[in-house]
């Protein structure tokens, strides 16, 4: 088995070096990427790898030029990221990850929707200090090594994340929630798999935080009805997720519908084992809100709530006290939950998250995919996130297809093309 560092291929065991030149058609199972400082992270990860059986390339990109990155990349299959403020703070390094998204991007892309077969992790960044993520990395969600150690522990969960996965997006893969499971038992239920391309809402997340531990209850809302898709729901799902571990219980309940509600509560009644099976829906709806009153530790997200329901049936779904035993979050598209004392009112994208949002979404560089290009295509879309997702989506269906083009195309037909595409 052999590993190359910094171009200069050794036998393992051995000080023998092998030129790169005869390396360049090998095959590796990893390219190892990082900053000259980082070493040590860089060669424990390797050794982890290699007494597992995998081949390595590892490569401190400082020191090499844009030919060798990418063959490192081309003759690789998996691509690992020693994170630190050296290694986001170099143009060199900044080549190589840039390179390993685009290509783990355009690799998934291959997929089609409904192979549900295991696949492996094709970019897999490794945070070793305490540094600050910015852009595409910061959406990364990493292998914490400076918070695990290295250590056997370490080197056994590293090994396991590297594993074909039967999830989709590999590129952004959700090692918190996937890879490593809660501390505890939760009892879940959520609409879906976690949005690998959530971006931003930082600010927001930060003060339903601070809003549930003050008052136990919070209300998202729409500050402009005119937009469909502002991203309620989906600042509220990401929520659920980050604090998976500080509940015993998530629930998602769609109060759009009285019929929605009672189904979301007979079915925690069932899991939990409250109702018998002869349960009338004024007794389904009884046993679940005793149990908010005996039970702590829950977060309850009321999602689609409206102001012409709350006292026709919805009301009566809502806990007494959540403050004191659990959390509550409210989505709405009116401003009218009078039993919520703070209220935050969601707008559509800034600039900074519209031109994250798509590098993130898309995974292109270049003159066809300039940040400028994109803040000009997310401003003609009026900075809705659903609707730059549906763009998105639209260059990911059709190859070849820039910013520029998706401007011209809503220039002459409006952004009703998405929906005939």
């Amino acid at each position: 088995m052999r590993s190359v560092q910094n171009g200069n291929p050794t036998e393992l065991g051995t000080n023998k070096c092998v030129p790169y030149r005869i390396m360049k058609n090998q095959k590796y199972n990893f390219f190892i990427s990082y900053s000259k400082n980082d070493y040590k992270y860089a060669q424990w990860v390797e050794n982890a790898f290699n007494e597992a059986g995998y081949t390595t390339l590892i490569l401190n990109c400082d020191d090499i030029n844009i030919g060798e990155i990418d063959n490192a990349l081309k003759n690789s299959t998996q691509f690992v990221a020693i994170l630190s403020e050296e290694y986001i703070s170099s143009k060199e390094c900044e080549i190589a990850w840039k390179g390993a998204f685009q290509k783990a991007t355009e690799e998934e892309k291959t997929r089609k929707d409904n192979d549900n077969t295991p696949i492996l992790p094709l970019f897999i960044p490794i945070k070793v200090s305490d540094v600050v993520l910015k852009g595409i990395l910061a959406q990364l969600v990493y292998f914490p090594l400076d918070e695990i150690g290295m250590t056997e522990e370490g080197r056994n969960k590293l090994l396991d994340i590297i594993q074909p996965r039967p999830f989709n997006r590999p590129v952004l893969g959700v090692f918190h929630s996937i890879y490593f499971k809660p501390k505890k038992d939760v009892l879940i239920r959520l609409p879906q798999n976690r949005n690998p391309y959530f971006t931003g809402r930082k600010e927001v997340l930060k003060q339903i935080e601070t809003e549930l531990q003050k008052r136990g209850i919070v209300s998202l809302v729409q500050t402009d009805k005119s937009f469909i898709g502002i991203g309620k729901s989906s600042i509220a799902f990401e929520y659920a997720y980050i604090h998976l571990e500080e509940y015993d219980t998530i629930w998602w309940v769609n109060a759009d519908d009285f019929s929605n509600a009672l189904e979301a509560y007979k079915t925690l009644a069932e899991k939990k084992k409250i109702i018998t099976d002869q349960a009338t829906e004024e007794e389904i709806i009884k046993a679940v809100k005793n149990w908010f009153d005996n039970n702590k530790n829950w977060l309850f997200i009321f999602d689609n709530a409206k102001a012409t329901d709350y006292n026709i049936w919805l009301n009566q779904f809502f806990p007494k006290q959540s403050v004191y035993n659990g959390h509550l979050i409210i989505t709405t598209r009116d401003n009218f939950y009078p039993r919520s004392p703070v209220k935050i009112y969601i707008t559509a994208f800034n600039n900074a998250e519209c031109v994250e949002f798509l590098q993130k979404r898309i995974g292109k560089f270049g003159d066809d995919y300039t940040d400028l290009d994109a803040l000009e295509l997310s401003k003609l879309l009026k900075q809705s996130p659903l609707v730059i997702e549906q763009i998105a989506s639209y260059i990911e269906e059709n190859p070849g297809v820039g910013y520029q083009d998706c401007m011209n195309l809503i220039n002459s037909y409006g952004v009703g093309f998405l929906q005939n595409k």
